[in-house]
């Protein structure tokens, strides 16, 4: 099924569980086509289509990003039955040089909602080297297990 997030066409309470990987608002949101040979990878260019206005995959961060996927959350938590889990597979980014904490900001929203942290696993990830940040890349994604509170 295709949809949008910021309009799940379920009721309240419908899921035992949400598995999610959201874009993370780096690089990859770039819109190109790289048909010159470089190196560069986006998911526009990886897919070979453009994006649906609704995808975060075209969002660089900032307010734009924050702002949808606080909306995504909202209806993500919505749609969770009370005590279901949320699990979400993030990773944070370096933007010129400067540490971005998209995972803290992902947390922060769905506690924010009521979900609350059970568990939190790094899993280590290569990372692409290359680019304006290619020797400052973040180790590992987080993969974050929140719970529904109400």
């Amino acid at each position: 099924m295709q949809g949008d997030a910021l309009r799940l066409p379920f009721g309240d309470d419908t899921f035992d569980a949400i598995c999610t990987s959201p874009t993370y608002g780096n690089r990859f949101a770039d819109h190109h086509d790289a048909r010159d040979g470089s190196t560069r990878r986006s998911y526009t260019h990886d897919l070979g289509r453009t994006l649906h206005p609704h995808n975060s995959g075209q969002m660089q961060w900032g307010p734009a990003y924050r702002d949808f996927h606080e909306a995504a959350w909202a209806e993500a938590a919505r749609v969770l039955a009370p005590g279901g889990r949320f699990v979400l597979n993030i990773k944070d980014h370096v933007r010129r040089g400067r540490w971005v904490d998209c995972a803290g900001f992902h947390i922060a929203t769905l506690q924010a909602l009521g979900l609350r942290v059970v568990a939190i696993r790094p899993v280590a990830t290569p990372s692409l080297r290359y680019g304006e940040n290619g020797e400052k890349r973040v180790d590992a994604e987080l993969v974050v297990a929140l719970e529904v509170t109400r």
